[in-house]
């Protein structure tokens, strides 16, 4: 099964709505560790040090806005 722990198992709650699960991570110790794919950032873009101060990134492009909204503002 994927990998996973047999001991590790989520089903849906039958007396709930579909957005709320319910989950046994007794056994999270047997998951396999993640891996990731980060690809190298190009300096390009870059905000002068004073404004990369102010705006937490030195790269324009990584200089997203923050919505506060479910599922990023987008639509």
């Amino acid at each position: 099964m994927l990998g996973f722990s047999e001991g590790a198992s989520c089903q849906l709650k039958k007396d709930c709505d579909r957005d709320h699960w319910s989950c046994d991570f007794s056994a999270v110790d047997a998951f396999p560790l993640a891996m990731s794919y980060v690809p190298m950032q190009k300096f390009k873009n870059l905000y002068d040090t004073e404004k990369a101060l102010c705006r937490g990134t030195l790269f324009e492009d990584l200089d997203l806005p923050f919505k506060g909204e479910r599922g990023g503002g987008l639509k």
